[in-house]
């Protein structure tokens, strides 16, 4: 009754304390799992909230921000502002400037400016479509003139001083309607005061009348303030003087105007951080769960004990879970302090392949790590769950068991779950199959873990017939170890599978990550080249899109296609003001200044029907009514709603060209610098290959992670399996077996439990890396098989027999030892 009492009061963590204390090798496994599992979420967390969204430095000198109405995007993609006119935008500026307190309102146009460096240009890619601006939008940031004076007549400009030139030069500026020299007259520095790295975009500088011309329309008016202006007393005048014309934003919400090139490069980022995060935890917990099911079993019968002398099942419970928090608490703190210390070199290598911005620093902040931490102790209860039950259910008649004996494989609880996780891998596969491109890595990457779950729990059924059939041609040899082998891998079949368990998670998720690129690399570019057979296409070098004087030297001769990018706005009923991708290109049989042709999905979302009339509005913030002249299906891929080339370049005259596309017999034999003629194949690979360049990255730094955890999980399951069976080990040396014998024996075994975990990884990737291909086979319209990185699937193979026997081999010895 003395202990009941001492359990009543609570000294399960004291109990569990001490055991953690003077076990602590059957415990490095979870810990260390623990550890880098909280690193990589601490690690990785920091650099996500590092790298939200910020105030552009360009606008940073502008406490209050007036912008335009917010546009809902049909892509999902975040709000857009509606432009106003530029009489209206300079009617509302008037008004603002009026306010008390406000120094000035200065009206912010954006638009496509680059240099050139002898008639070729300085290298640039969508930074250059938003780096041209009026000098009165200088004082927003504000820029520091570190040479020479403000531009005052139309052929003067400022450059940013990291461009390269002085004032007096003669530079050839490409603007869209295409090359002009001016005169530099000044250079701004555009460096930040705190240090913090220079934009990306190199400003241009020209009159404000020059940038109205080139962007009539506007969306945003910073307003700098009067020396002791009362900020929210500015704000309120100000909003009220706005009334429905748009909105004022104030500090963090500034950064609702990050340039949408940044945003991009946040979003892959964020997608591998994710991924990241996923695997360290998945696998965390499932190593966690492998370390307390063999400590579970080795300490059945003292466990036993603790039944007899009173202890009740959930009290039994409550110990191994307060030593698993005990785990987790231990192995957060430090893996929270390694990752605080990781996240700069993360941030770094996100820079260097290019999947995040390049202008922030690790803001530290504490609620990541704590969050990081508190999830190491949720990981480690959640992977010594099933264990801990386990433990609960250990009678008092075991305690008298001299042997330990595996009384049933397979458990209710471990069929019921092990079902209901491949009916939800087979869910998630179906998921994967209809998937957007962004969205199937992820996916697969889930479903791999479901059935990774699975292979675990249901793999005993299977264990006792496999290692019969691979140890039946060892039958007839001398000696008793195929004996053994045999034996023990068919009479303890429960733990067999916690020892293939890392390895079917291993090289489940290395054949299928690095599967996912090569086979989205053969159906991409394949799928372009077919449908763009035939076709030559002029494509940028250098720079974000073609002027329209390199379009008009192309369009000397047939062209297919010539298409200017644009953004147009409509009222979609009961939702307001909504933002659409459109292209100023129309076939012949459907051209015309006031014609448009809509795609099904568009007609379906706002009830269009062809000869329906429709207002749209520009980017100069004017707005005209176009008919409906066809509704046809279009690639989703492209842009949904086509008008002419002529209306978008009347209402959007800083809109870039993409590309033209042109008779592959017609296509131009020189286009000069800034441009190049690609053939569809060559086309398609080139457009391909930053994404492809990116996924490699992405897969990289995903296989790292997962091989990493390989070595511990590996190493941990065996050493603690030859622990356990230390005592087995002692009776074969007692009976004559020599070390050499029994080395030779656990090797054979995990030879065998590796080739087991091997197959199931393979048998997990394969079918859902072909569920892949068939989702890239339903969006590229062709077939796609499914192809296997042979070189990494090879060496994550290799490298599981590697760690699983060194680590077998080496406790073997230790344990073989006469004592």
């Amino acid at each position: 009754m003395s202990f009941l009492r001492q359990m009543a009061a609570g000294p399960a963590a004291t109990l569990a304390a001490a055991n953690v204390r003077t076990r602590w090798s059957g415990f490095v496994g979870a810990s260390v799992a623990v550890c880098l599992g909280v690193a990589i979420l601490a690690m990785t967390t920091l650099v996500w909230t590092s790298s939200l969204a910020k105030t552009p430095e360009r606008i940073a000198g502008a406490p209050l921000i007036a912008v335009g109405q917010s546009a809902v995007n049909q892509n999902g993609a975040p709000s857009d502002l509606r432009p106003w006119s530029a009489a209206t935008a300079s009617d509302l500026a008037q008004r603002l400037s009026a306010i008390p307190g406000v120094d000035d309102a200065v009206v912010d146009r954006s638009f496509y400016a680059q240099a050139t460096d002898d008639g070729a240009p300085i290298p640039a890619g969508d930074e250059a479509l938003t780096a041209g601006h009026g000098w009165s939008s200088a004082s927003l940031a504000p820029y520091r003139l570190s040479e020479g004076r403000p531009p005052l007549t139309a052929d003067e400009v400022v450059l940013d001083e990291r461009l390269g030139f002085a004032s007096g030069d003669q530079v050839s500026m490409l603007f869209v309607g295409g090359p002009r020299s001016m005169t530099v007259v000044g250079l701004v520095d555009v460096a930040p005061p705190d240090g913090q790295p220079a934009p990306l975009d190199r400003a241009v500088f020209v009159t404000d009348e020059v940038a109205e011309q080139k962007s009539p329309g506007a969306s945003v008016i910073g307003l700098t303030l009067a020396p002791g202006a009362d900020v929210d007393s500015v704000h309120a005048a100000a909003s009220t003087a706005l009334d429905d014309a748009g909105t004022l934003l104030a500090g963090d919400d500034r950064s609702a105007l990050e340039p949408s090139y940044i945003a991009h490069d946040r979003f892959i980022g964020a997608q591998l951080l994710s991924a990241m995060a996923a695997l360290g935890g998945f696998v965390s917990i499932f190593i966690v769960a492998s370390t307390f099911a063999f400590n579970t079993v080795r300490r059945r019968r003292e466990l036993s004990l603790l039944r007899i002398v009173g202890a009740l099942p959930g009290q039994v419970q409550r110990l191994v879970l307060a030593e698993a928090a005990i785990i987790g608490i231990v192995g957060g703190v430090i893996g929270a302090g390694l990752g605080v210390l990781a996240a700069p070199i993360l941030a770094d290598t996100l820079r260097r392949v290019d999947v995040t911005t390049v202008d922030f620093d690790i803001d530290y902040t504490l609620w990541p790590v704590l969050a990081a931490i508190v999830t190491g102790v949720v990981v480690a209860t959640i992977g010594a769950w099933a264990s801990s039950r386990s433990a609960a259910r250990a009678t008092p008649l075991e305690s008298m068991h001299t042997a330990s004996i595996e009384h049933s494989a397979m458990t209710r609880s471990r069929w019921i779950t092990g079902g209901v996780t491949s009916a939800a891998g087979i869910g998630v596969s179906i998921v994967t199959v209809t998937a957007s491109a962004d969205q199937r890595v992820l996916f697969a990457l889930f479903a791999a873990m479901l059935f990774t779950v699975a292979a675990t729990l249901l793999v005993p059924v299977i264990v006792p017939f496999v290692a019969r059939v691979l140890t039946w041609p060892l039958r007839n040899t001398r000696g008793a170890t195929a004996m053994l082998m045999r034996a023990e891998l068919a009479n303890s079949s429960r733990q067999t599978a916690q020892l293939a368990a890392p390895i079917i998670a291993t090289v489940g998720f290395v054949v299928l990550i690095s599967g996912y690129v090569p086979t989205s690399q053969v159906a991409y570019p394949a799928a372009v080249t077919a449908q763009l057979q035939g076709q030559s296409i002029v494509w940028p070098e250098d720079k974000p899109g073609l002027t329209e004087a390199e379009v008009s030297e192309i369009s000397t001769g047939p062209v297919i296609r010539a298409g200017l990018a644009t953004r147009l706005f409509v009222d979609e009923p009961g939702q307001g003001p909504s933002v659409l991708d459109g292209v100023g290109w129309l076939s012949p049989q459907d051209d015309g200044p006031d014609h448009a042709v809509v795609s099904t999905l568009l007609a379906d979302e706002f009830g269009w029907h062809e000869g329906d009339s429709i207002d749209v509005g520009f980017a100069d913030g004017t707005t005209e009514t176009l008919t409906i002249v066809a509704v046809r299906d279009i690639d989703a891929s492209m842009a949904g709603f086509n008008l002419s080339r002529e209306t978008v370049r009347e209402h959007d005259p800083a809109s870039l060209t993409e590309s033209v596309f042109v008779p592959a017999e017609s296509a131009p034999d020189d286009v000069g610098p800034g441009a190049v003629v690609y053939d569809a194949a060559t086309y398609a690979k080139a457009d391909y290959d930053r994404d492809y360049w990116l996924l490699q990255q992405f897969t990289l730094v995903l296989i790292v992670v997962a091989v990493g955890y390989t070595g511990i999980a590996v190493a941990n399951s065996m050493a603690m399996s030859i622990q356990g069976r230390r005592d087995s080990l002692h009776v074969l040396r007692m009976s004559g077996g020599t070390v050499r014998q029994i080395v030779s024996l656990i090797a054979a075994e995990t030879l065998v439990i590796v080739t087991i975990g091997v197959g199931l990884g393979l048998a997990i990737a394969v079918p859902s890396l072909s569920g892949i291909a068939a989702g890239l086979s339903e969006t590229v319209e062709r077939d796609v098989a499914p192809q296997l990185d042979t070189p990494v699937a090879a060496a994550a193979i290799l490298a599981c027999f590697a760690l699983a026997l060194g680590a077998g081999v080496l406790t073997t010895v230790r344990s073989a030892r006469p004592r």
